[in-house]
């Protein structure tokens, strides 16, 4: 979709955080969850996008390494990507 080409995440694998980067997202609220494998919710926060790029380090450091679940939602859209780190 549209949506999930705008999206980067990088680097991925990383060691203690990535940035995630949006294009083309102006006006609207951008939620970013990250779960465990489990479903656990770990991380969670809505943003409000009044630019048309996003880009924000999220910072992982203190978790464990391992798969996690990025889930990004922009109005309708919503998109997963795995995160790995090591």
């Amino acid at each position: 979709t549209e949506f999930a080409d705008a999206l980067q995440v990088f680097p991925n694998p990383f060691d203690s955080g990535f940035t995630l980067s949006v294009n083309q997202i102006s006006n609207q609220h951008l939620t970013i969850r990250i779960t465990d494998l489990l479903g656990n919710l770990l991380f969670n926060r809505v943003e409000s996008c009044s630019g048309y790029n996003y880009n924000h380090t999220i910072d992982l450091n203190n978790y464990e390494d391992g798969i996690y679940l990025l889930e990004i939602m922009a109005d309708e859209k919503r998109v997963m990507k795995k995160i790995i780190k090591q």
